[in-house]
């Protein structure tokens, strides 16, 4: 089975869990997260990327850890808890990841391993997205990723100004610490080259 295909098929599975990604998405994160490495997810909510991060990282028995602290989501029909996080996954048979139950800016405080694929999905607004980034950027190894959700959405504007203004800050075209790996969709990804 071709990287492709699978990604689809985890696609699928991914689809049955709640979540706001998108299929497209899912295949984008599966991709990028396939890898022999530890794999990070800030915001899981109901489970649909986590689904997508999991399926990917069994492929070489990588460690996958999410954070969320699950807060109560003004204007949220379904809010969702680390139970029912759990049971969403095990009802399209997966078993959940490591968990750490706390807002992101705690969690960097206590995770200590290099990251191979980050994924930012957490608090929306510009300066919660900035201090992830300043917070675990420089936990992601070389070569690694670091995927941002809701880039561009159109009613939620603090993912496109903290992403751009570090991709700004750190842009040199003669010292390239970090490339553009590809956008799908609301998804945005970097490779870390130094």
């Amino acid at each position: 089975m071709t990287v492709s295909e699978e990604a689809r098929k985890a696609a699928v599975v991914a689809m049955k869990v709640p979540g706001q990604i998108r299929a497209s998405e899912c295949r984008f994160l599966y991709r990028l997260s396939r890898r022999i490495s530890n794999v990070v997810e800030i915001g899981c909510l109901h489970g649909r990327s986590t689904a997508a991060l999991v399926q990917a990282a069994k492929v070489f028995k990588a460690d996958v850890t999410s954070v969320d602290p699950f807060y109560v989501t003004p204007g949220l029909k379904q809010q969702s808890s680390p139970e029912q996080w759990r049971k969403n996954l095990e009802a399209v048979g997966l078993k959940a990841p490591n968990l750490l139950a706390m807002e992101s800016h705690a969690a960097a405080q206590v995770y200590e391993k290099e990251i191979g694929f980050l994924f930012i999905d957490g608090n929306h607004d510009y300066e919660h997205v900035r201090e992830d980034i300043l917070d675990w950027a420089p936990k992601i190894k070389v070569e690694g990723v670091m995927a941002f959700h809701d880039m561009f959405m159109p009613h939620i504007s603090g993912v496109a100004q903290a992403v751009t203004e570090w991709w700004l800050s750190i842009f040199d075209i003669q010292n390239v610490t970090w490339k553009l790996e590809g956008m799908t969709d609301f998804t945005i990804a970097f490779r870390r080259m130094k």
